[in-house]
């Protein structure tokens, strides 16, 4: 014990002001007795905040612990002047009730990795409320521990999905209010392809096609929903569900007739086999990954990449090289889609631009960013059509520079940048050859 512990008297007892590590090392020691000075009680701020700034200065804080002790003192009211002053950054404050208030696997996480930015940690306490569920949660948890670099990616999925799910309930609710009777996903309705099958593949007794109205009384009678991808560019984007069509389970036993079945071979399957709609769902789920990527490129380009104070030196090669590509290859509608990807404005280019060289070049890097941002769509990820060979290869040099800036690609766009090197070793080869 090279410094007495200090502590103060209570009603209950002594309590431990400063010390409490050398505390605990003593009980693990089994010491019976060790030095203390009693000293004057300090009111909590003065107490929390004295042992936050000896924490910092032993740097033995779990990110945690210095989001609980931020949290108390502005649950006690200290300006924020003066956190600022006990060497609290601001996006400290901003993260640290998210943090003090997270789920447990969250908080179990900050205790985990004790390295932990309190800006990280916090970006994962937003998903205690908008995962789809507490399993959805401890999957994310598990995801980010196994792949620290990928967490914005992982944030960004798991928030679109409690966005998803919140969208598939409230649309099911309106249609059950609405007197529905069983209101489904595709998804499970494309399980059930077997005995399940939408309205317009079906016959009634008497040959006559079924229609929702007249089938409405069926036992068989499900209302199927979808997502309604024209949500996402409305004044107001996001998620939302939407009635895709209406279907029969177990049809056969309802009296129903497969208006695709042949006579002669008895077959009762529809035009869409299971390796079609195990084919569609696959192209859904990478659509979605893109959609994702799509999200957090853009907010990183946008938040963290434009304002640095010093851009990469390599900046102005890649404004050349996009805008060679863009002259022949990107439309006006494509232009305008990067600008409002990435929330800027030709008028605002032009007045940043007007300030000095180096706004001059921040203005010229975000116009050839938005210029190739506006062409990438949610099924750029294939790379299977000959004539587009040209823009595969564009789109993977563009996200492999941003790689090189500071942007950790998700799976999926780590995917086209080596499809890139893949082509340029191939193209080596060829010419060695």
């Amino acid at each position: 014990m090279l410094r007495d512990l200090h502590v103060y008297p209570t009603l209950t007892g002594l309590v431990v002001l400063d010390g409490h590590r050398r505390l605990a090392a003593a009980l693990e020691a089994q010491l019976t007795l060790v030095p203390a000075l009693i000293v004057e009680p300090a009111d909590d701020a003065d107490r929390i905040s004295q042992q936050l700034v000896e924490n910092d200065e032993h740097a033995h804080t779990l990110p945690t612990e210095r989001a609980d002790a931020i949290h108390q003192l502005m649950l006690l009211g200290m300006p924020r002047k003066d956190l600022q002053r006990r060497g609290v950054r601001y996006t400290e404050l901003i993260n640290a009730r998210a943090i003090a208030n997270a789920a447990e696997p969250v908080r179990d996480l900050g205790r985990r990795m004790k390295d932990m930015d309190l800006t990280v940690l916090g970006k994962i306490a937003t998903l205690s409320e908008r995962a789809a569920s507490p399993e959805a949660l401890a999957d994310a948890v598990k995801e980010i521990e196994a792949h620290p670099e990928q967490v914005d990616h992982v944030v960004d999925r798991v928030k679109w999905d409690g966005l998803c799910a919140r969208a598939r309930q409230k649309c099911t609710d309106e249609l059950l209010a609405n007197g529905a009777r069983h209101v489904i996903t595709r998804e499970k309705f494309a399980k059930a392809a077997g005995t399940a099958r939408p309205l317009l593949d079906l016959l009634d007794e008497h040959g006559e096609p079924v229609d929702e109205a007249s089938h409405v009384s069926c036992p068989g009678h499900v209302t199927v929903i979808d997502y309604d991808y024209k949500s996402l560019h409305g004044d107001d984007p996001g998620p939302r569900y939407k009635v895709a069509f209406y279907g029969c389970m177990d049809w056969a036993a309802h009296g129903h007739r497969n208006k695709y079945a042949q006579p002669s071979s008895g077959a009762t399957s529809g035009p869409q086999d299971e390796q079609v709609r195990t084919e569609r769902a696959r192209v859904r789920r990478r659509n979605e990954d893109m959609d994702s990527a799509n999200r957090v490129r853009r907010a990183w380009i946008r938040d963290q990449l434009l304002p640095r104070r010093v851009l990469p030196t390599d900046a102005l090669g890649y404004v050349l090289a996009m805008v060679r590509y863009a002259h022949m290859n990107v439309t006006g509608m494509a232009k305008d889609k990067g600008l409002e990807h990435l929330g800027l404005s030709p008028a605002g280019l032009d007045r940043d631009a007007a300030g000095s060289v180096r706004e001059a070049k921040r203005g010229l890097l975000a116009w050839a960013l938005a210029l190739m941002e506006g062409t990438v769509l949610r099924d750029s990820w294939r790379q299977d059509d000959p004539a587009g060979h040209g823009y595969d290869r564009m789109l993977a040099t563009h996200l492999a520079t941003l790689a090189r800036w500071g942007y950790e690609p998700a799976p999926i766009e780590q995917e086209l940048i080596d499809g890139l090197k893949d082509k340029d070793t191939d193209d080596k080869k060829e010419g060695e050859d």
